[in-house]
């Protein structure tokens, strides 16, 4: 049976998770129900130098063009997520799964203006990523006060044993 000082913990933890996973979610739908957007010329915009697969670099380097703070760790942890071959990059098919929602089909049928991503499209998969950095800065916090709390509570058994 559990306390419920951490029953209240345990529901705060997925509640802030869950807020995070919503937001992502919302910004991935309005991004792709935007008329201009297509998929292959948001991907070009952030694979800056044509490799055909986007790096945390390129993402923290696209936030940072458009005013979002991004870490390094953070753009890696982003790539982590969605990074299925575990090569450090996103390939086209593994983009797809970061910046289209989860819950309906999607047509790439957008009118992007000669391949290039409009301002207004460019702006919806800015605040994306944005939602994204904020989901894992908090998963990280959430997954650090954890480790302390228990690396804690690891201590203060450890002190009761040897006394």
């Amino acid at each position: 049976m559990l306390s419920s000082e951490t029953e209240y913990k345990l529901a705060n933890f997925f509640y802030q998770i869950l807020s995070g996973e919503k937001k992502v979610e919302e910004a991935r739908f309005s991004l792709s129900k935007h008329r201009d957007f297509e998929i292959s010329s948001a991907f070009n915009e952030l694979d800056r130098i044509a490799m055909g697969s986007i790096s945390s670099n390129d993402i923290r380097l696209f936030l940072e063009k458009n005013r979002i703070s991004c870490t390094s760790q953070e753009a890696y942890l982003i790539i982590r997520q969605y990074d299925s071959n575990s090569d450090g990059r996103l390939s086209l098919a593994e983009f797809k799964d970061l910046v289209l929602p989860t819950t309906l089909p999607f047509s790439s049928q957008g009118h992007g203006k000669n391949g290039k991503l409009s301002l207004d499209a460019e702006f919806f998969l800015t605040k994306l990523l944005e939602a994204e950095v904020d989901l894992q800065r908090t998963s990280e916090m959430l997954r650090k006060e954890k480790l302390k709390q228990i690396t804690k509570k690891f201590n203060e058994t450890k002190d009761s044993e040897n006394n």
